[in-house]
């Protein structure tokens, strides 16, 4: 349930609207996932404080819809 493994960049998604949207909400849950799970997997390239405030703008905006 990934979008790509050793892929250097910052990935943030939203599986059970994006890859995993084909399956029904019982298989999701089997599958370790559930409706609001949000992955992300920060990326090792540029500075880790650029990365770090990067996080916390999107997370500010996620949370404040």
């Amino acid at each position: 349930m990934t979008v790509s493994f050793g892929f250097s960049d910052t990935l943030l998604t939203a599986s059970a609207s994006s890859i995993s949207s084909e399956l029904d909400e019982l298989s999701l849950v089997a599958a370790g996932g559930s409706l609001g799970l949000v992955r992300l997997s920060v990326g090792y390239t540029g500075h880790i404080d650029h990365r770090l405030v990067q996080v916390e703008r999107g997370y500010a905006v996620a949370t404040s819809v």
